[in-house]
């Protein structure tokens, strides 16, 4: 396939940057010509021709077999880097009530049962496509029960849709509705973490579709160096996950993956930071920075702030105790602050049983903790602006006063 190849850098507000530059950021390139196999043919055949397709029999369908050929060739003729692979699925016997064509990192994930990747999945009704950042949600299904397997898909989703707060694509979409109640399609409705809509009637012209890939590709990517360790080595979702199910939080377990991989600055300084509007993301969660938290976990000699004789436990290298940070402002009210509250200032290093009793406590427990935190940060949250009264703090917790 002929023209120009653009190298492509990601930029905040949804703008896409393209230069022929040699110094990329991602080490993919994607072609910018259309050609008669593009992405759009492609899926309007899906959506036009799936569901009568579903009434033959699926052994030998040619249908199926040019579209795995069709989808895989057009994809591996856009997207120029040997580490992404392309995968079209209608079913394994039988055909799926939900088509869906999947582009892995294979740095990250070869299937759609595990890890994160890039998918088109059409709803039951095909008059809509959905092209998201997904998790596999087989990892949850095997993991959890009844309804707990959702929630679990959502959180991590949420979690990681946060990291993106300032990259997510114009018009991205919180949720995707596919239209059925069965266990897949719900799975991958709470699995998915940011995306787009597409109408199958009014499909958008084959640049914007490649405009899309270059763009979801991006913040594929982007995700990918937001989650991995400091050596190169990317975060084990498996891992994270396996985690949690022998503790509380997701968010929490990927959270202090991120954290320890921070060098701490020793000497922290309070100033006021001027506050961005906070970005909520589905379920309430606000991006927040990793390099705050190892700051004040760092200093606080990684011991409970409440009570540094409080019990935890050394992390598996024996180098520190385990603690957890947290905000004693909540992020979800910083737009009731002119500056910023991801300020060290307002975060507290606490042992796992305070940080859960502050979340899940009695009035009287969760009082009497939020009290010593106060009297012991007030002074410098007053430094960086943030003027909070206690009553007005326990109003942030949903006590009475």
């Amino acid at each position: 396939m002929g023209g120009i190849k653009h190298n492509i850098n990601i930029e905040s507000n949804n703008n896409v940057r393209m230069s022929n530059s040699n110094n990329m950021n991602y080490k993919y390139e994607l072609e910018a010509t259309s050609s008669n196999s593009d992405i759009t043919t492609l899926l309007e055949n899906i959506g036009s021709n799936y569901s009568a397709e579903k009434n033959k029999a699926f052994k030998g369908n040619t249908f199926a077999k040019k579209l795995r050929q069709e989808g895989k060739s057009i994809f591996s003729n856009i997207i120029k880097d040997e580490n992404y692979l392309t995968h079209v699925s209608v079913g394994q016997g039988q055909w799926s009530e939900i088509p869906w064509i999947g582009i892995y990192d294979s740095q990250v994930t070869t299937s759609a049962q595990n890890g994160y990747y890039l998918v088109y999945t059409f709803n039951t009704s095909m008059n809509k496509v959905y092209f998201s950042l997904m998790l596999g949600f087989t990892e949850f299904d095997n993991l959890y029960k009844g309804a707990e397997k959702y929630k679990k898909t959502t959180e991590m989703a949420s979690h990681l849709s946060s990291l993106l707060s300032d990259y997510l694509p114009a018009y991205n979409v919180e949720k995707i509705d596919l239209n059925s109640k069965k266990k897949l399609a719900k799975g991958y409705e709470s699995a998915h973490i940011c995306g787009l809509e597409y109408e199958l009637h009014n499909m958008k012209p084959e640049y914007i579709l490649r405009q899309d890939l270059k763009r979801m590709i991006q913040i594929y990517e982007l995700l990918k160096s937001q989650i991995s360790m400091t050596n190169g080595e990317f975060v084990n979702i498996d891992r994270i996950i396996e985690l949690n199910n022998s503790s509380i939080d997701i968010v929490e377990d990927i959270d202090f993956i991120q954290i320890v991989q921070e060098t701490p600055v020793l000497e922290i300084v309070d100033r006021k930071v001027e506050a961005k509007k906070a970005v909520v993301v589905r379920t309430g969660t606000v991006a927040r920075s990793n390099q705050v938290k190892s700051n004040v976990l760092a200093a606080s000699s990684y011991k409970c702030e409440i009570d540094n004789d409080h019990e935890t436990f050394l992390i598996k290298d024996e180098s520190f105790n385990y603690v957890e940070a947290h905000h004693l402002i909540p992020l979800k009210y910083q737009n009731d602050f002119k500056y910023s509250l991801d300020v060290e200032s307002n975060v507290v290093s606490l042992c796992p049983n305070c940080h859960r009793m502050l979340h899940h406590g009695t009035v009287d427990n969760i009082k009497s903790r939020i009290k010593v935190l106060y009297d012991e940060r007030k002074d410098r949250l007053a430094e960086c602006g943030i003027g909070v009264s206690l009553k007005a703090l326990y109003t942030y917790y949903n006590l009475d006063c």
